[in-house]
């Protein structure tokens, strides 16, 4: 039905955007780019929603490209031994020489991560961390082009916003501050590389929502 409308009514802007939404919760970047680009070329009108979600998709690549074992990403260098096997770690999982000895590295710098406590929308948690246990110590953040892995003992709020379109499912937008006061606007990705292919929820981001929490406020200690 969809690709009818869109054969109808070929200079619908909103149809493309929805297209290239459509193509990004699949994880085809390149395709979604070609057709964000494709609507910048005839409509200018479009331009800052379409540079947007061209920088998300450049910040997706860098993003896919550490977790493929590309040097460390900007904006989280290491501050302390177990921050540094944590960023070491995509690299040496990507090599079969090193593949085990990074596996034995990462569960024992675990031992090490600060426990933080803190609160999310006012109900305690006593320890933050991603599900995933080579990204768990950090938060993923994507804007305009780049990509970071910041360590979660580096910052003291972190709000996400509502998810208010689908592009939302797939990066939400955060604002994160650190401890020493400055606060920056980003997004974090929804879905881990390759969830397109398990379908449902993972598929849509909606695995990770966060405890259910709306608009969840977390305020580590």
């Amino acid at each position: 039905m969809f690709f009818w409308a869109l054969a109808a009514s070929p200079d619908d802007i909103g149809l493309h955007f929805v297209l290239a939404e459509l193509l990004l919760s699949a994880e085809q970047y390149e395709p979604a780019a070609e057709e964000i680009r494709a609507v910048l070329a005839r409509e200018p009108r479009a331009v800052e929603a379409g540079n947007v979600i061209l920088g998300l998709i450049a910040s997706e690549d860098g993003r896919r490209a550490f977790l493929r074992g590309d040097p460390p990403a900007a904006g989280g260098a290491a501050t302390s031994p177990w921050w540094g096997t944590f960023q070491a770690a995509p690299a040496g999982l990507a090599d079969p020489a090193t593949n085990a000895a990074t596996v034995i590295a990462v569960k024992a710098a675990w031992a090490d991560v600060p426990r933080r406590s803190g609160t999310i929308d006012g109900r305690p948690f006593t320890f933050l961390r991603d599900a995933d246990d080579l990204l768990g110590p950090g938060l993923d953040v994507v804007s305009g082009g780049d990509y970071a892995l910041i360590p979660f003992d580096s910052l003291t709020r972190i709000e996400l916003g509502p998810i208010q379109s689908p592009l939302e499912r797939i990066w939400r937008p955060v604002t994160h501050t650190f401890v020493n006061g400055a606060s920056f606007a980003a997004f974090v990705p929804g879905n881990y590389a390759g969830s397109a292919r398990l379908g449902g929820a993972s598929a849509l981001g909606s695995v990770t929502a966060s405890l259910g929490v709306a608009r969840p406020v977390l305020t580590p200690r």
